[in-house]
């Protein structure tokens, strides 16, 4: 029923930097001031390809609150500028760093559309030419300003008025009122209809705002959802279907820990346990268990888990495993303990001997203290 909606759209630094601008600055996508002086953004040109257009709608998003800035829209359906008996390419006047802002004003006078003072949604029926740009003024006499990190322009106009039958639409100034009325109905829609339009972002892992991440947790029956941060729960939701088809190996199980923390996972099940000396077993069996349906799991950190640490860590095992399988964490500790969890080039070390002086740079090892 209505040809497709084109629009403009500032959220980068490029659309930023393809402006003039003093006393601003969009590194980060958002524009802000660089101090505490007004500043201002003329944007580039912008080309409808269409003589006498009419503009349809501008929206400004605004970092924080609202307001603390001024807009001034100027349009034409020429590229080029007359001024008393002069003339110049807009490009050039826009750009010119020997003109002031006033003298810029004064040049583009003729082309004044429309002043907007902080509204966030402004119709733009009554703004027509081919060619759009706008003076971004913040600061000052506008106001506290925390940066704006949209600007939208769409087009061309499109009003539900033209929809109604002819009898209906009216003229004149009946029929300014009913668009404007109508537009306001129409912005509600049009929002509407974007938000549905935008819904497959919801769902999607990489795009998904942060807290809508723990519900599609909780739909793919993610364990330990408060155990993950932002990141890790990204990573679980665009690799569920392939971790689903390994869950209760030990494939999963390592993968499950190292994502939670930066460590190495050693597991020791009881098939490993095939040995003839009677010696070796006995002491692999004070280890790690005798029976075969116990897996013992060896976490070496590199630090001195905490009781929180390793709660979690019980936590995310408990759910790795299958529910028959009895599972044992062992949190390895850097020191040396015989006939322990001690293994070399894990957590233990071969290091120089320093015999003990009373120099106040001396400890006592508290595995030696026992034995004095």
């Amino acid at each position: 029923m209505a040809e497709d909606r084109k629009y403009f759209i500032f959220n980068k630094p490029m659309d930023y930097r393809r402006g003039t601008v003093d006393r601003m600055n969009a590194a980060d996508g958002i524009l802000r001031l660089t101090g505490a002086e007004p500043g201002w953004f003329f944007s580039r040109v912008l080309d409808s390809r269409e003589e006498e257009m009419t503009w349809h709608r501008l929206r400004t998003v605004c970092a924080e609150r609202d307001g603390g800035w001024n807009m001034t829209l100027y349009s034409s359906d020429s590229r080029f500028l007359v001024w008393g008996d002069n003339s110049a390419p807009l490009d050039e006047v826009l750009a010119d760093p020997e003109l002031s802002l006033e003298e810029k004003k004064q040049r583009m006078s003729s082309c004044f559309a429309k002043e907007i003072r902080g509204e966030a949604d402004v119709p733009l029926f009554d703004v027509r030419g081919r060619y759009l740009w706008f003076l971004l003024e913040a600061g000052g006499a506008a106001g506290d300003f925390d940066g704006i990190t949209e600007i939208r322009i769409d087009f061309p106009k499109q009003n539900w008025v033209s929809w109604l039958p002819e009898v209906y639409q009216g003229s004149g100034k009946n029929r300014d009122f009913l668009e404007r009325y109508l537009g306001v109905f129409q912005s509600f829609y049009e929002e509407l209809t974007e938000k549905i339009g935008r819904s497959p972002d919801l769902f999607d892992p990489d795009c998904a705002q942060a807290d809508f991440l723990s519900w599609m947790a909780g739909w793919l029956s993610i364990e330990d959802i408060p155990a993950w941060n932002e990141e890790q729960l990204r990573y679980l939701l665009k690799n569920a279907l392939r971790l689903y088809r390994i869950r209760g190996t030990v494939e999963y199980l390592k993968e499950m820990l190292t994502l939670y923390r930066d460590c190495e996972v050693y597991v020791v099940e009881h098939y490993q346990m095939q040995e003839s000396d009677p010696e070796k077993i006995r002491r692999w069996k004070k280890l790690y268990g005798d029976s075969p349906y116990t897996v013992t799991v060896l976490i070496h950190t590199g630090q001195n888990g905490g009781q929180k640490e390793y709660r979690t860590f019980m936590q995310i095992v408990r759910h790795a495993v299958p529910a028959h399988i009895d599972c044992r964490i062992v949190l390895l500790t850097p020191y040396i303990f015989l006939d322990q969890h001690t293994y070399l080039g894990v957590n233990s070390r071969l290091g120089e001997y320093r015999p003990m002086q009373l120099d106040g740079l001396s400890a006592m090892h508290f595995s030696r203290i026992g034995q004095l």
